[in-house]
């Protein structure tokens, strides 16, 4: 087990506590994933009729790209958690409930998957700016000048997340303990 740690750059004690912390964070992503599957089926009719049946505008785009993306990114983070190498063939999903029952699904690789949930999640967090950025623009009385400034704040994240995809990168599989899955291990920016 250490071997695949080392990979890591953690030891064994490390790789424990780092398993404990992402069973936190994988149990947070479930509820979160389980709440907007739950939202999504209540107001279903209500979207039907408001949003797909009607002529699309900027509007519309937005209201997709924000609520669907996040889903996408949500359920990507889920299975690259899960993510264990099946051999030549590629790659299979884990899928581990509370440590007892496992599943196993075929899947893309690691790099894949990774810039899927990373692309999602950028167009998402560039969906809500924009939406803000109208917002204000019509609560001001159709202020450019505030609007601007809103649109400039709330695009850091978005701008960082894109620059910290940019970077190569290269993965690390980790097939057994209790951190197995895929796991980026360079590409990711540190900041002093």
């Amino acid at each position: 087990m250490s071997d695949a740690y080392s990979q890591l750059g953690i030891d064994a004690e490390e790789a424990l506590e780092l398993a404990s912390d992402l069973r936190v964070q994988s149990s947070i992503t479930i509820v979160a994933i389980s709440v907007l599957f739950y939202d999504t089926i209540l107001t279903f009719p209500q979207e039907l009729r408001c949003i797909w049946l009607r002529k699309w505008s900027g509007a519309t785009v937005l209201y997709l790209g924000i609520r669907y993306f996040i889903l996408l990114h949500l359920v990507m983070s889920c299975i690259l958690d899960h993510m264990i190498p099946s051999g030549p063939q590629g790659y299979v999903i884990n899928v581990k409930f509370f440590g007892s029952v496992r599943t196993k699904y075929r899947s893309c690789s690691c790099k894949v998957g990774y810039n899927i949930s990373n692309m999602s999640i950028v167009v998402a967090f560039t969906a809500v700016p924009v939406f803000q950025c109208f917002r204000v623009w019509a609560i001001s009385g159709r202020s450019y000048i505030l609007a601007a400034i809103v649109l400039a704040l709330s695009m850091v994240a978005p701008c960082i997340d894109i620059y910290a995809d940019s970077l190569p990168s290269s993965f690390v599989v980790v097939d057994s303990g209790p951190l197995s899955g895929c796991w980026r291990t360079e590409g990711i920016p540190t900041f002093p």
